[in-house]
């Protein structure tokens, strides 16, 4: 009867460390979405296995009426801000398992890049890149999708 307790709980122990596809999550691990290269400026969001997002951005992307906004330097053209998205990682890392990857696209030839990324520590896992021509239109979409995931309610509404 114990063996069978102690079984379910290290099967649920197993199943609540790991996410599909992608192994057990560490307190390292990074979901990215990047745009930089841009005239108007850049950001990333970074969402953590503790559900913590994070918006780093510069130039006319900071957000200073952002609840939490810090700047980040005395010249005020970067700055960030955070809060906790309760279920956020998980639902990022379900779309990202389920996502195509990109990379029989042709790469962006414009200056602004745009990026989604998850990391393990130093080691990328996924990567798309900004797509250029049809391929966008399903970069963009998994982008949208992924911010609708992550962020809560009210929350960076006027990010493009």
């Amino acid at each position: 009867r114990h063996i069978m307790r102690f079984l379910l709980a290290a099967l649920w122990l197993l199943a609540a460390c790991t996410r599909p596809g992608f192994g057990p999550v560490t307190p390292e691990d990074r979901i990215t979405l990047s745009l930089s290269g841009s005239t108007t400026g850049g950001y990333s969001l970074i969402v953590t296995p503790d559900d913590r997002v994070v918006y780093d951005a510069y130039a006319n992307r900071a957000a200073p009426n952002l609840p939490g906004w810090r700047w980040g330097d005395a010249q005020r053209v970067s700055g960030q801000a955070a809060t906790i998205s309760p279920g956020a990682y998980r639902r990022a890392l379900a779309l990202l398992a389920g996502a195509r990857s990109a990379q029989s696209c042709p790469p962006s030839t414009a200056a602004s890049r745009g990026s989604i990324r998850l990391t393990r520590g130093a080691k990328t896992l996924y990567q798309q890149l900004t797509p250029q021509g049809d391929c966008r239109e399903g970069f963009e979409a998994l982008d949208a999708a992924l911010r609708s995931a992550t962020l809560p309610e009210g929350w960076l509404q006027n990010l493009p």
